[in-house]
């Protein structure tokens, strides 16, 4: 059985690799995920994950918050 290629877009990040992508601890991933500055992500068992198009979509949400 072939699989079809995966994109970017279609791969969960886990934590560890959020926290390398922002410079952040998990306990600051965390404060932004309460003060819904970054999405919930998708909860798998005691784990999230997140794609990359939706952490994108919060930074440029955030950037327009700051503009105006």
């Amino acid at each position: 059985m072939k699989y079809p290629k995966t994109t970017i877009d279609s791969e969960y990040l886990t934590m560890q690799e959020v926290m390398n992508m922002y410079r952040l601890s998990k306990p600051a991933i965390y404060s932004l995920i309460k003060r819904g500055i970054l999405p919930q992500g998708l909860r798998l068992g005691k784990s999230r994950r997140w794609t990359l198009t939706e952490l994108k979509e919060a930074e440029k949400a955030l950037r327009l918050k700051e503009v105006y």
